[in-house]
């Protein structure tokens, strides 16, 4: 072993080594980029992808209502379910969820929406919209056929567009002052869906998606004359179960 690397060094002993010696301190590398050919590339790129995971399941800015949502394959079709609670009255909550015409103003993802024929209580609707997170976006396009039954469902089929088969439904529910609203689906997507990322995609979507709504209806209740939500009242609930 060197003189320079004895256990005990005198400071005098250590600046007079400078670094010819052998003992200079290594620096610890808890992550080092560049221990191993090709590692760092794949730390990095892990690194990246924690940082994004964390960034997509964050609560948006100033969301003050929270949903809950869930999608999983069910042979070809995709099944999505989701729920959310406002302090709204039921009649207020449906009015939101028929304004067709106005739904790319406060719905993420939306890009286009406007009913095209009414007969009745059956509207025809045509909507583009965007679905994504991570690294997943497709847009698609439908026409629906949709049957209102006020203040308390709505129920959705697609007639044509991205999808090959589509079915839905929004039932509402009143409860002590409040409105739950929750939204079952089946779809059959006439476009390639990643088995893992595209299924986050349509929860992460249906997410955005409802609370999108949630927040123009407690909107709209907050300047509703005899309608007095409290103020920031919210709660989360579980997701029914698609069947």
């Amino acid at each position: 072993m060197s003189p320079t690397c004895r256990q005990s060094v005198t400071p005098d002993e250590r600046r007079r080594a400078g670094k010819t010696s052998g003992c200079r301190r290594r620096r610890l590398d808890i992550f080092p980029l560049s221990a191993s050919p090709g590692r760092g590339p794949w730390l990095k790129a892990g690194r990246f992808l924690a940082a994004a995971l964390v960034y997509a399941t964050w609560p948006a800015a100033g969301s003050a209502v929270e949903a809950q949502a869930g999608a999983e394959m069910q042979g070809e079709h995709v099944a999505s379910w989701g729920s959310v609670d406002v302090a709204s009255t039921p009649e207020i909550a449906f009015g939101v969820l028929n304004d067709y015409d106005r739904m790319s103003s406060f719905m993420p993802g939306m890009i286009t929406s406007q009913a095209v024929s009414r007969e009745g209580n059956l509207v025809v609707v045509e909507q583009t919209a965007d679905v994504g997170g991570l690294f997943f976006s497709q847009r698609v396009m439908a026409r629906l056929a949709v049957e209102e039954l006020p203040p308390v469902r709505l129920t959705l089929r697609a007639l044509g567009g991205s999808f090959k088969e589509l079915t839905g439904t929004y039932v509402l529910t009143p409860r002590r002052g409040r409105t739950r609203i929750d939204y079952h689906s089946r779809f059959v997507p006439a476009f390639k869906l990643p088995p893992l990322i595209g299924l986050y995609a349509v929860r992460h979507s249906l997410e955005r998606h409802l609370e999108g709504i949630a927040a123009e209806i407690q909107r709209r209740s907050s300047s509703a004359p005899g309608v007095s939500p409290r103020p920031g009242s919210s709660s989360r609930p579980g997701p029914a179960r698609g069947e």
